[in-house]
C-alpha cells in the first residue's frame, strides 16, 4: 500500500492532466502505464490523490451529480414512450 504522503509525488504529470481535464478513467490508464501498478491499485492512488484535494472532489461530486440527472431524464424519457406504446396498442386499435 503507497502512504497517503506518497500518493502526490507518485502520481505521473499526465495522469494530473487527466483528472485536471475530468477523466478519472484516463488517470488510472495513465498511472497504470507510467508505475506498472495493477487496476485496484491504480485506481486507490488516483482517488487518494482526489481525496487529498477538495476542489477535486467538488468537481467530481458535480460531474456524478449531473449523471445521475441525465439517468433520471432518460429513464423518465424511455418510462413515457413505454407507457404511449402500450396505450396506442390497446385503445388505439
Amino acid at each position: 500500500m503507497v502512504s497517503d504522503s506518497k500518493s502526490s509525488a507518485q502520481l505521473p504529470a499526465t495522469a494530473t492532466a487527466a483528472i485536471a481535464r475530468g477523466s478519472k478513467v484516463d488517470a488510472i490508464k495513465e498511472v497504470r502505464a507510467a508505475t506498472g501498478l495493477g487496476l485496484l491499485e491504480a485506481k486507490q492512488l488516483v482517488e487518494r490523490y482526489i481525496a487529498a484535494n477538495p476542489v477535486l472532489q467538488e468537481q467530481f461530486g458535480q460531474q456524478a451529480t449531473a449523471l445521475k440527472r441525465r439517468v433520471i431524464r432518460w429513464v423518465v424519457v424511455i418510462d413515457l414512450l413505454i407507457f404511449a406504446a402500450i396505450l396506442w396498442w390497446f385503445l388505439g386499435r
